[in-house]
């Protein structure tokens, strides 16, 4: 596809906000300009903390992870859920919600569950909604269809399990060459801790698609050349034998906007003010800190 058939508002989920060019004396002395600082990029594993410390308070965050140190991001999801149901949350997984409409509480949701089908009825004061913003206005009934302008992107993942000193030194890497299959290569045995057995490591290089193309239909004759890249940028060593592929496939890893949405939200969100007990993010966040962004903004306008 073509970026000018996208809209305006890929600027906020493009992956790479800052970027490495330069050596870290001259990156570090250009990031004291606030503009500069957003756009450059400084090794900081020594200090994790190095150029947060003007913006958060270090009383109460003497630390940054990057990733979870136990079982990954499934890790992560387990101890979420378990300090959630510690606080009272009760949490419904596989669960679609089918219809919003007032009630005397506020919010009534028809609700059903993915396996069984088996659907019922919940009252709730107010709705976060977290998901895409065009099934929102799909089960509130808004006239127009909002995911047209919704442009999915495929994924296929090769996963290689490998001796841990066979694999390069880089944790992960984006690759913009158009020529290669490769969009990024990542080590998550390398930057999370306990994810692979002793002595052993893994590597995974995920390849941007679209459904229906070359990529997507004849994944696995693919092999060869992600592995020959893999090699060429340093991922694995030549004399590494190719261990056999867990392979992957995802019509939508995620989705990027195309272009006209910006107003068709606008226009949603004038409908949205209809439904004060219904609330979203209103910017399509991507990023973690967008993310959080988004919800504190949330949460300070119900709170006024």
């Amino acid at each position: 596809g073509s970026f000018e058939a996208l809209s305006s508002t890929i600027f906020d989920t493009i992956l790479p906000s800052r970027l490495y060019f330069l050596e870290d004396d001259m990156a570090r002395f250009l990031k004291k300009h606030p503009d500069l600082d957003e756009k450059i990029a400084v090794e900081s594993m020594e200090n994790p903390l190095d150029f947060y410390g003007d913006r958060i308070d270090l009383s109460k965050n003497d630390y940054r992870q990057f990733y979870p140190a136990t079982r990954g991001m499934r890790g992560f999801c387990e101890q979420a859920e378990k300090k959630l149901e510690e606080f009272g949350v009760k949490i419904y997984k596989s669960t679609f919600c089918q219809k919003i409409d007032h009630s005397d509480k506020g919010c009534h949701l028809s609700l059903r569950d993915k396996a069984s089908q088996e659907t019922w009825q919940l009252d709730s004061d107010m709705v976060f909604w977290a998901g895409d913003v065009g099934k929102l206005a799909e089960i509130m009934h808004y006239p127009d269809d909002l995911t047209v302008y919704n442009h999915p992107v495929a994924f296929a993942v090769f996963y290689f399990n490998l001796p841990e000193d066979q694999i390069g030194e880089y944790s992960y890497i984006h690759n913009f060459d158009k020529n290669d299959l490769i969009s990024r290569a990542s080590a998550p045995s390398k930057y999370g801790a306990a994810l692979a057995p002793k002595g052993m490591g893994y590597i995974c290089a995920e390849l941007t698609t679209c459904a229906g193309s070359d990529v997507w239909e004849n994944t696995e004759q693919k092999t060869e050349a992600v592995w020959q890249e893999l090699m060429d940028i340093g991922y694995v060593k030549p004399t590494t034998i190719m261990p056999e592929p867990f392979i992957l496939k995802t019509p939508a890893g995620y989705t990027l906007k195309k272009k006209g949405y910006k107003k068709a939200l606008n226009k949603f969100k004038l409908f949205a003010k209809e439904y004060p007990n219904i609330t979203f993010p209103e910017n399509g966040a991507f990023s973690r800190a967008g993310i959080f962004s988004d919800v504190e903004n949330i949460i300070n306008a119900l709170e006024n």
